[in-house]
């Protein structure tokens, strides 16, 4: 229900303006019309409040409402208006929640983080000691508030929305799963057994992993998917999503106990997190920074002037932004061979190389000898970029990077947003490491991007999120990790995807089974598990799929009979033996087989050719495992 400026609650609470609204409820700024005093009122989504669920609500709300701990927002009131839209109200607060920061910096620095959750911690551990489990820690959930020059933290949303039977169909589709929030969910959460006080403790974990690397630990395509990787998945070390900030040991140590799938190898209490954390603290040499519980003897020494942390950040925000600025911003061809700068306060005026002639045609024109790359189109043969080159109406264009600007990216600025829909930057050419930024702010049309051998960083998956065009993305040989591509915004949408030789593939896999957009799919050279076929097994829309250089077996090959659409099937250099034939006989619609079979008897290679299609073409020439082969299943007999 959606309440209207001047609307009175439970006649004594007039609506003053909207503060916030969310899948779970909304929230309103109110003035209590008796005391004439300002305070938030949240309402919860839900269309009817049964008898058993209130009186939850009204227990829950009351022990919340005795908690009196200064990390605590608190709760004055609560109700259930006009029959069915259950409220409480709260101390209004000024700041923005943890959430909103991480917007916008990405990531804090580790300093404020374990001043952060040293008082979360506090908060939470108080709470446990009146009963009372938050169920849902997350992001949204911690304020970070400004009162006299300091900066306090507060927890918000206790037990309560989940008591009054609000937002489930926001959070999971699937019958019988506990609400909550997937990406901080505690594995044993979403489980019939239900969850205690340590489901907090894991949810606390999740939500610090967030604030110290920019990401929650696990992120699956849907809420399902998330809760199984929370159930199944190994937590990654924050070196694995965040290397270039060097995390301590003993931060490490410490965060991977907070994520331990077993309640019982994981903190026991607030109370030892709280003392993890100050070693912690003083461990990284760091004078708290936040204002925590007045009731504790350690919150005077956590109390600080505001003043610096604001500067502090501020001052982050600024040199990010300006080292954006700075690597984003085109120079001049002329400044960038010559040395000279542009005047001052000069309009930089670019001459792009691309224009477009009377039949619609687009025409580059080029020194004589540049040597910056190639340009291709519709799948016909790369062409230099020398002289003038003409490209017909409507081609789909493809931009190979050459050496000329793998030495200088900055002559992306000259090409013109739309000029290109594909990337290529093969390995060999020299990778000047602004060049994925360049080319993922400036070239926005791009569709297809093929990095394979090329030194990305850590950041270059942030970058690559940049494209919300992305189709078909090539990684294969780069030195990021499988912990690395699961963060990739448009992982699930992609239709051509090349892992190979790249490590810890598992978390990409698992994420990926059930993919209906995938057609192609290589991943050589892998080290895949029988739990990674069983994944890849479940990508109905597979038609091409290389998995050569992996140590297969037939039990491998029968997990990939579900793929009814596959058309091509790259197995060389899999140690597969004749058992494998009854499985591989089972693709009906396969076009092209590559595998090894020099080693086979001559009986068994006729009885593999008798059992494939009639109109199967089957390749058993010796596998070459260069960085071009059998890229293109279907054109294996080309």
């Amino acid at each position: 229900m959606v309440l209207d400026l001047g609307d009175t609650i439970d006649g004594k609470y007039g609506l003053v303006a909207t503060l916030g609204s969310g899948g779970m409820g909304t929230v309103y700024l109110v003035r209590h019309l008796l005391l004439d005093k300002q305070m938030a009122l949240k309402t919860f989504r839900t269309v009817n409040l049964a008898p058993l669920a209130w009186q939850r609500f009204q227990l829950e709300a009351k022990a919340i409402a005795k908690l009196d701990h200064a990390n605590i927002v608190q709760v004055f009131d609560f109700g259930v208006w006009q029959d069915n839209v259950p409220y409480y109200t709260m101390e209004r607060l000024s700041g923005r929640p943890l959430s909103k920061w991480l917007g916008a910096n990405g990531r804090l620095p580790v300093a404020d983080v374990l001043a952060i959750f040293t008082a979360v911690a506090e908060a939470l551990a108080h709470a446990h000691s009146q009963g009372v489990v938050h169920r849902d820690i997350k992001p949204g959930n911690i304020f970070l508030d400004y009162d006299d020059n300091k900066m306090s933290v507060k927890v918000v949303d206790f037990g309560l929305a989940k008591l009054a039977g609000a937002g489930e169909s926001q959070f999971l589709t699937e019958a019988g799963l506990a609400c909550g929030s997937p990406l901080y969910m505690s594995p044993e959460q979403a489980t019939t057994s239900g969850a205690d006080w340590r489901s907090d403790i894991y949810s606390f974990g999740c939500t610090m992993f967030e604030a110290l690397t920019g990401y929650p630990p696990f992120m699956g395509e849907c809420a399902l998917d998330t809760i199984q990787m929370h159930q199944k998945m190994p937590a990654p070390n924050l070196l694995d999503v965040c290397s270039e900030l060097g995390y301590r040991p003993s931060l490490e140590k410490f965060m991977s106990r907070l994520l331990a799938k077993d309640v019982n190898e994981r903190y026991q209490s607030f109370n030892e997190i709280i003392v993890e954390l100050n070693n912690l603290t003083k461990a990284h040499e760091i004078k708290p920074a936040v204002v925590s519980s007045a009731n504790t003897a350690s919150s005077s020494a956590r109390s600080t002037k505001i003043l610096a942390l604001v500067a502090a950040l501020a001052l982050i925000i600024v040199a990010v932004c300006a080292s954006k600025i700075h690597a984003h911003s085109p120079r001049s061809i002329k400044s960038v061979h010559s040395g000279q700068s542009p005047q001052r306060g000069a309009a930089k005026e670019i001459t792009y190389f691309s224009t477009i002639n009377a039949a619609g045609e687009k025409q580059f024109a080029f020194g004589p000898n540049n040597n910056i790359g190639y340009i291709s189109w519709n799948g016909q043969k790369a062409v230099p970029m020398a002289g003038t080159v003409t490209v017909p109406a409507q081609a789909s264009c493809k931009l190979h990077i050459g050496d000329g600007l793998g030495q200088h990216p900055e002559l992306l600025a000259r090409f013109r947003p739309n000029d290109f829909n594909a990337v290529v930057c093969p390995g060999y050419t020299h990778w000047d490491p602004r060049m994925l930024d360049l080319i993922t702010t400036h070239l926005t049309d791009i569709s297809d991007l093929d990095l394979e051998g090329c030194d990305i960083g850590k950041e270059g998956v942030d970058q690559i999120n940049r494209l919300d065009r992305l189709v078909r993305l090539n990684l294969s040989e780069t030195n990021l990790t499988g912990w690395d591509l699961v963060r990739l915004k448009r992982l699930g949408r992609l239709q051509y995807l090349d892992i190979s030789h790249v490590t810890d593939v598992s978390c990409v896999l698992a994420l990926l089974q059930g993919n209906s957009s995938i057609s192609d799919l290589y991943a050589r050279g892998c080290e895949l598990s029988s739990e990674d076929l069983k994944a890849i097994g479940k990508m109905r829309a597979l038609t091409a799929l290389n998995l050569s250089s992996n140590k297969l077996t037939a039990a491998d090959i029968e997990q990939l009979n579900n793929l009814k659409g596959l058309q091509g099937l790259s197995i060389p250099a899999c140690d597969l033996d004749p058992t494998c034939i009854k499985f591989l006989a089972r693709f009906k619609n396969i076009s092209c087989l590559r595998v090894d079979i020099a080693d086979w008897s001559e009986v068994d290679k006729r009885h593999l050719q008798l059992a494939l299609s009639h109109d199967c073409k089957l390749l058993d020439t010796p596998y070459r495992d260069g960085k071009r082969a059998c890229l293109d299943l279907r054109k294996f007999a080309e």
